[in-house]
Protein backbone atom coordinates (compact mmCIF):
# COMPACT_ATOMS: atom_id res chain seq x y z
CA UNK A 1 0.00 0.00 0.00
CA UNK A 2 1.47 3.50 -0.81
CA UNK A 3 1.07 6.06 2.33
CA UNK A 4 0.33 9.48 1.24
CA UNK A 5 1.43 11.55 4.38
CA UNK A 6 -0.89 13.95 3.52
CA UNK A 7 -3.48 11.91 3.78
CA UNK A 8 -2.13 9.28 6.03
CA UNK A 9 -0.23 11.18 8.72
CA UNK A 10 -3.07 13.57 11.09
CA UNK A 11 -2.82 16.14 13.99
CA UNK A 12 -5.87 16.58 15.92
CA UNK A 13 -6.30 19.12 18.81
CA UNK A 14 -6.86 17.24 21.63
CA UNK A 15 -5.57 13.82 20.52
CA UNK A 16 -2.03 12.16 21.19
CA UNK A 17 -0.49 15.34 22.66
CA UNK A 18 -1.62 16.92 19.38
CA UNK A 19 1.21 15.15 17.69
CA UNK A 20 1.43 13.89 14.28
CA UNK A 21 -0.09 10.06 14.22
CA UNK A 22 -1.54 7.93 11.42
CA UNK A 23 -5.07 8.57 10.37
CA UNK A 24 -6.68 5.34 11.98
CA UNK A 25 -4.33 4.09 15.04
CA UNK A 26 -3.34 5.42 17.98
CA UNK A 27 0.53 5.39 16.56
CA UNK A 28 2.58 8.59 16.71
CA UNK A 29 5.13 9.15 13.93
CA UNK A 30 7.96 10.43 17.22
CA UNK A 31 6.97 6.70 18.63
CA UNK A 32 8.25 5.51 15.94
CA UNK A 33 11.05 7.80 15.21
CA UNK A 34 12.14 7.78 18.83
CA UNK A 35 12.13 3.87 19.02
CA UNK A 36 14.14 3.81 15.48
CA UNK A 37 16.39 6.22 17.56
CA UNK A 38 17.51 4.06 20.08
CA UNK A 39 17.88 1.71 18.19
CA UNK A 40 15.06 -0.86 17.39
CA UNK A 41 15.73 -2.27 13.91
CA UNK A 42 12.86 -1.89 11.15
CA UNK A 43 11.86 -5.76 11.82
CA UNK A 44 11.42 -4.99 15.55
CA UNK A 45 9.17 -1.63 14.80
CA UNK A 46 7.29 -4.03 12.47
CA UNK A 47 6.91 -6.75 15.51
CA UNK A 48 6.06 -3.72 17.76
CA UNK A 49 3.50 -2.35 15.50
CA UNK A 50 1.52 -4.99 13.99
CA UNK A 51 -0.92 -2.74 11.98
CA UNK A 52 1.31 -0.98 10.25
CA UNK A 53 3.52 -2.33 7.41
CA UNK A 54 7.21 -1.23 6.09
CA UNK A 55 6.21 1.69 4.29
CA UNK A 56 4.59 2.97 7.07
CA UNK A 57 7.53 2.69 8.94
CA UNK A 58 9.54 4.15 6.62
CA UNK A 59 6.86 7.10 5.91
CA UNK A 60 7.13 7.65 9.72
CA UNK A 61 11.38 7.51 9.58
CA UNK A 62 10.99 10.36 6.48
CA UNK A 63 8.57 12.13 8.53
CA UNK A 64 10.62 12.09 11.79
CA UNK A 65 13.85 13.19 10.55
CA UNK A 66 12.57 15.47 7.41
CA UNK A 67 10.15 17.64 10.07
CA UNK A 68 12.94 18.10 12.65
CA UNK A 69 10.84 15.83 15.03
CA UNK A 70 14.72 14.11 15.41
CA UNK A 71 15.83 16.79 17.54
CA UNK A 72 14.12 15.95 20.67
CA UNK A 73 16.32 16.65 23.78
CA UNK A 74 15.46 13.96 26.12
CA UNK A 75 15.36 10.83 24.14
CA UNK A 76 15.70 7.28 26.07
CA UNK A 77 19.01 5.15 26.42
CA UNK A 78 19.78 3.14 23.61
CA UNK A 79 17.71 -0.03 24.54
CA UNK A 80 15.39 1.94 27.08
CA UNK A 81 11.34 1.40 26.56
CA UNK A 82 10.18 4.47 25.76
CA UNK A 83 7.18 6.81 26.46
CA UNK A 84 3.67 4.68 24.85
CA UNK A 85 5.97 1.52 23.89
CA UNK A 86 5.36 -1.93 23.80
Amino acid sequence: KFVDVRRDVKTQEGKLGEEPFFNGTRIRVSDIGVKYKIGYGIDELLKAYQRINRAVIHTALAYFYNDGMSDLSELPPKGAKARGFC
